[in-house]
């Protein structure tokens, strides 16, 4: 089914180099992780979670959070 990860941080990314040379980039620890179906739960490393659920007090999180969540990584 369909999974919100929630707490997309640098520590939960890791990549690898596999034996032909391509870059291999892994998601990792999903003990926050939840059914898409349950969107109400706010979870996260706090540099990284989405502005939007942080100002709003009731927001359903949603895969673009989770997107939002990947390119503040990338900047920081």
């Amino acid at each position: 089914g369909e999974i919100l990860h929630r707490d997309i941080s640098p520590r939960n990314l890791m990549y690898y180099r596999s034996e032909s040379g391509t870059i291999v980039g892994i998601l990792g620890d999903f003990d926050l992780a939840s059914d898409a179906s349950s969107k109400d739960h706010r979870t996260g490393t706090l540099p990284f979670i989405a502005l939007k659920l942080l100002e709003e007090g009731k927001c359903d999180h949603l895969y673009r959070h989770d997107v939002k969540s990947f390119f503040q990584v990338l900047v920081w």
